[in-house]
């Protein structure tokens, strides 16, 4: 309990960093949002280096890593952050607690690419509540849904920015899951915000923007490095070190105190006041996207899926814990699970190791013979632990004999 406690206060520290990133964001309205998105990452860039330069050095990319790891750059670090800059930059237009909400809308992004991309099927009750959140959205960019056409071009324009950061860091989320278990977070956070830096380089050169590199001032860049240190990189790191002590359905609650946060800053710095619609929609809008995030998070667990058998590395064999490698289409946190793997009609208790790949490593109990080539199903039931990171064989299979043990106690009791 102390563990969940603790956890939950980091993620609802990240959560109050994250609120207050616009207002920090704001002040720098006056450089080109290409520019702030340079300085912010060349400065994060600079300060990340001494701790992952060890990783980066041990790590060798393959094709597919590097592509992933440039889509993610592109469009989280660069086209994702330049969108909400300049969403921000639009506040005469559009308020700044709805960019808040609007961008919210991104698990919508992230299981509709996750369909196409990872062919993860959608659940009849995520299309009833995309469709709910959308209208909800709707109706907080637009007070009682029409449009002040004083200024509805800029209202327009800046929603949509609003919603391209929410696409693309939503979308993101789909290929850093396809990376996930080949690289190293540090190593991927590295490579994000190198390639970020680098290609906005290329395009303030390219268009035309190098007089303000030298426009900077002093105090610009004290608030480029607060953005590294606070609501940037430092925030990412506290929600991870919260949502590693925190299960799934707890967090995600707390991470919805970040849009609300901004709302009231909004109310109190710059007395932007919803209207009782835009009150009602933001609160649908949230609950519809909570909503979402628990079908997400849940989607594989009870249920019955077939994949296929393939030959993996065989580093479970050599540890003493052979496993099957079934290649399957799973929406699950990283981690060791119990469940059933059903082979020709019959179950077989079985402990799981997931690391957020297409591939599902499964340790068979009571069972000899060779699946390769073969499909089987799969029915993940209870989850035991999150995924760790070993220093060598002899702790992995000290750690793994004491997984097996607790989910044979598990089904012990599943058969009392």
């Amino acid at each position: 309990m102390k563990k969940i406690f603790a956890g939950s206060i980091l993620i609802i520290i990240a959560a109050l960093l994250w609120a207050v990133d616009g207002v920090i964001r704001r002040n720098l309205y006056t450089l080109p949002p290409i520019t702030i998105i340079f300085f912010e990452h060349l400065i994060g860039l600079i300060i990340l280096l001494p701790f992952v330069f060890k990783y980066v050095m041990k790590t060798n990319l393959g094709k597919r890593e590097w592509w992933l790891i440039i889509l993610i750059a592109v469009l989280s670090g660069f086209l994702g952050t330049l969108w909400f800059t300049t969403a921000l930059l639009q506040v005469s237009f559009v308020s700044f607690s709805v960019v808040f909400l609007l961008q919210k809308l991104q698990p919508i992004f992230a299981i509709t690419t996750a369909s196409i991309f990872l062919k993860e099927k959608l659940d009849k009750r995520y299309i009833i509540w995309a469709i709910v959140a959308i209208i909800s959205a709707y109706f907080v960019t637009f007070p009682n849904g029409q449009v002040n056409f004083a200024t509805g071009n800029g209202t327009i324009i800046a929603a949509i920015y609003a919603l391209g950061a929410a696409f693309a860091w939503g979308s993101s989320t789909t290929f850093s899951k396809m990376l996930l278990g080949r690289v190293r977070a540090e190593v991927s956070t590295f490579y994000r915000f190198l390639f970020t830096t680098c290609l906005g380089l290329l395009v303030i050169v390219a268009f035309g923007y190098r007089s303000s590199l030298t426009a900077v001032t002093l105090p610009q860049f004290g608030l480029f490095t607060l953005i590294a240190i606070s609501t940037g990189m430092v925030a990412l790191v506290i929600y991870y070190k919260g949502l590693a002590k925190t299960p799934v359905h707890i967090s995600t609650i707390l991470e919805l105190i970040f849009p609300f946060v901004a709302i009231l800053i909004d109310m109190i710095l710059y007395h932007t006041f919803l209207t009782p619609s835009q009150w009602f929609f933001a609160c649908l809008l949230v609950f519809s996207i909570y909503r979402i995030t628990l079908l997400r998070n849940n989607y594989s667990e009870g249920k019955k899926l077939i994949g296929k058998v393939v030959r993996g590395k065989q580093k479970g064999r050599e540890l003493g814990f052979p496993t099957a490698n079934i290649e399957i289409d799973l929406d699950l946190d990283s981690g060791i699970y119990s469940g059933y793997t059903i082979i020709e009609n019959k179950n077989y208790s079985s402990a799981f190791y997931y690391s957020g790949e297409e591939i599902m490593e499964a340790f068979i109990f009571d069972f000899e013979g060779d699946l390769y080539g073969k499909n089987v199903g799969v029915k993940i039931l209870k989850k035991i632990r999150d995924k760790k990171v070993f220093k060598n064989d002899s702790e992995a299979i000290e750690q793994i004999t004491k997984d097996v043990m607790i989910i044979k106690d598990f089904f012990d009791t599943i058969d009392k």
